[in-house]
């Protein structure tokens, strides 16, 4: 039997479509055509095949609409734990119940892998340590595509992290640091190939002004009460309203630029995505252990098991009223793999 034409797609993963194809020439008499397919897999699609029976994990193909041709689309139906794993289809060609001609195809499964790479197994908690510099991470990501990743941080059970709305990072901004009693805005961190709309925002800086003025929305854990009080009596007077708005500008301005700076001097590789950005923890108690948990999926939205970073804290700190906060810093390490592999 001369085969003309074969092909399988070179990686997937797992629930992605993989196709398959054979094209041959030959007087070989055969009546059956059976495809062995390897545990977790489905065919989700059969080309030129007029009739066929499905038994399990084998398929047997009793008529093609036209000779010397078929196809078919298969796929992995879970994941897998490896990084990569190799799974062969065979497709045999029978006649009167005997193997005539057999042909195996090897279909790889990729999946997303983070390994930790770096961490630290204990930290301590002092009022004059930088929070910034406080946990510093290094993961592994191995694999084909964007991994969607999650931190979460806990302790015994309860979440103690969180991402800042851009509402909360605003109005914090503007009052720890009095920049609503300042008479000048703050220079903008700018770069020529980067602009931000300016019609959204002004949207976005009106709905904050408004939110500010009315009081709604959830106020930061950590502001500073009394000047909270003089922000509110400040704004009581409408000749301020316009002042605010472009402070309100400027800040939201700043925050997303620099963000955007951030993501491209630090992320350069398309490789991840933060859902949610940057994580923090917070310590409002005396804890003594926090656990990092990274969640993760891949492309196409399969979950996998989460990797967990056990740290010990030596909490020292004379004021536990007073919340302390630091984000967890992670130094992306990243390995693609795919075709040839």
């Amino acid at each position: 039997m001369k085969v003309i034409s074969e092909f399988i797609a070179p990686w997937a993963l797992a629930k992605e479509d993989i196709p398959i194809h054979m094209i041959w020439k030959s007087e070989l008499p055969y009546d059956t055509i059976r495809i062995r397919l390897p545990e977790k897999f489905k065919v989700h699609e059969l080309f030129n095949v007029d009739e066929h029976l499905a038994k399990g994990l084998t398929i047997l193909i009793k008529r093609l609409k036209t000779s010397n041709y078929f196809g078919l689309v298969v796929f992995a139906s879970e994941t897998y734990k490896e990084n990569l794993t190799r799974k062969e289809i065979t497709i045999e060609f029978l006649s009167h119940g005997e193997v005539k001609y057999s042909h195996t195809f090897t279909a790889r499964v990729i999946r997303p892998l983070l390994e930790v790479m770096k961490a630290p197994e204990k930290i301590v908690v002092r009022e004059d340590i930088d929070p910034r510099k406080l946990i510093n991470l290094s993961v592994k990501y191995s694999g084909l595509g964007t991994a969607k990743i999650a931190i979460k941080v806990g302790h015994k059970g309860a979440t103690i992290s969180y991402t800042d709305s851009l509402y909360r990072q605003i109005l914090k901004r503007l009052i720890n640091e009095k920049i609503f009693l300042s008479h000048e805005l703050k220079e903008v961190v700018s770069r020529e190939d980067i602009e931000i709309d300016p019609e959204s925002l002004k949207k976005l800086s009106e709905e904050m002004v408004e939110r500010m003025k009315t009081g709604r929305g959830i106020l930061p854990s950590d502001i500073d009460q009394e000047t909270l009080r003089e922000f509110n009596e400040w704004i009581k007077d409408s000749k301020n309203i316009n002042k605010l708005m472009n402070i309100v500008y400027s800040e939201i301005e700043q925050l997303m630029i620099g963000a955007i700076l951030y993501y491209l001097d630090r992320h350069p590789s398309e490789d991840i995505e933060l859902i949610g950005g940057i994580t923090k923890t917070i310590f409002k108690s005396r804890v003594k252990e926090m656990i990092i948990r990274i969640h993760y999926k891949d492309s196409l939205d399969n979950e996998y098991e989460p990797i967990e970073i056990p740290i010990k804290v030596d909490d020292q700190r004379k004021n536990v009223e007073r919340i302390f906060e630091a984000p967890i810093n992670i130094e992306w390490i990243t390995k693609r793999i795919g075709p040839g592999v």
